[in-house]
């Protein structure tokens, strides 16, 4: 009598696997590149082409110097965004790819969602019925040692 039970606990697993497959992860993936692997991936989602994900990943992963040379032709103002780069010249990494998001592919964002949207289940829930997904966010905390980036 467990059988079909068990069956259907089976099946639910291996959907759920293959719903959540990753194809760009990396074990060697030393340097924490969670922003640009999320975007990557939201590319993916979007059936953004190959060349596409691997343009974008070259560029999301050169300097910042040398992303605004490959977007030279592209750039209406030639200087780079004063979000991607931090006042104390630290990178900004999901800055940067939502900057080439924009520049390279055409992508449109929106502005940053307020945090205060977020304090209570009741206002998280009204606000995330009203988000239009695939949706990438940072989060960023107190004494972490880094920020994390997904899509969802």
């Amino acid at each position: 009598m467990d059988e079909p039970i068990e069956k259907h606990m089976k099946a639910e697993a291996s959907a759920l696997e293959v719903q959540m497959e990753n194809r760009f992860y990396s074990e060697d993936n030393l340097s924490k590149l969670c922003a640009e692997g999320a975007v990557r991936n939201l590319m993916n989602m979007l059936h953004c082409s190959r060349d596409e994900l691997d343009t974008f990943w070259e560029m999301a992963t050169m300097s910042v110097q040398e992303t605004q040379f490959a977007l030279k032709d592209l750039l209406d103002n030639k200087k780079v965004p004063n979000c991607v780069i931090k006042g104390n010249l630290e990178v900004d990494s999901i800055e940067k790819c939502l900057w080439i998001l924009q520049q390279k592919f055409h992508f449109a964002t929106t502005s940053k969602l307020k945090i205060s949207c977020f304090q209570c289940v009741k206002q998280s829930l009204k606000a995330l019925l009203e988000i239009k997904f695939p949706v990438i966010i940072s989060v960023q905390a107190q004494r972490a040692t880094y920020n994390h980036v997904v899509v969802i």
